[in-house]
């Protein structure tokens, strides 16, 4: 087995933020102010990669450095992207697929909201002044269902039913045949990355027991990057 460097990896990163860079810049002068939400989910994946990039690049160069930890936090940002992104191209209406992501990213916002305004009434009886409310989450969701824009994230507008994106497991599990097994090597990935941010017994036993892999793991979740 060939055994990346800390150097191979800080070059890599290197090159990407470069690229990345030039990338957002030819992008801006082409389209320029845009708005669109298309525009916006591809030209922020990019930004965002940048940012995910320099990052590792920071850390690994730290002379302090001696754990993959966040390296392999940021890491699983970047296989999530990648799941999403190849299933998001994958599909015969990739604007529509767009639209159904943020349409669930909207609607487990809004769950969230009408949780904590529910924990806030029913237990801290409206005590800490910057909680929401439920009539404080009920006018955002009134303004949000006045705006014209926010048809297309519905179903059933008249119901609050949103359109769905599906999970991880099952982008996955119904990717085409002919892709799947470097699909799911990126979803191994994607699940051992996990397995650090979700703290446990297993998950410091993990940390304290990394192994020689760990450069290969993570030049290969900079290679989806």
């Amino acid at each position: 087995m060939i055994t990346a460097l800390k150097e191979d990896i800080q070059s890599q990163t290197r090159s990407l933020v470069t690229f990345a860079q030039k990338n957002l810049r030819r992008i801006h002068q082409a389209i320029g102010n845009d708005n669109s939400e298309i525009y916006d989910f591809y030209y922020g994946l990019i930004r965002r990669h940048t940012v995910l990039n320099r990052d590792i690049e920071n850390i690994i160069s730290d002379d302090n450095h001696n754990s993959f930890i966040s390296l392999y936090i940021i890491s699983r940002c970047i296989l999530d992207d990648y799941i999403r992104i190849k299933y998001i191209t994958s599909q015969l209406n990739s604007d529509e697929t767009i639209i159904c992501l943020n349409a669930d990213a909207r609607k487990k916002n809004f769950d969230n909201l009408f949780s904590m305004a529910k924990v806030n009434e029913e237990f801290i009886h409206k005590q800490p002044p910057y909680y929401p409310t439920i009539q404080l989450v009920e006018d955002i969701k009134k303004n949000f269902l006045d705006e014209h824009y926010s048809d297309k994230y519905f179903t059933d507008k008249a119901n609050f039913k949103f359109k769905q994106f599906p999970t991880t497991r099952n982008i996955v599990d119904n990717y085409p045949s002919n892709e799947k097994a470097s699909m799911y090597r990126s979803f191994y990935l994607w699940r051992h990355f996990s397995d650090y941010i979700h703290f446990s017994s297993f998950s410091a036993h993990l940390e304290i027991n990394e192994s020689s892999d760990c450069h290969n793991f993570l030049q290969e979740a900079i290679y989806h990057s």
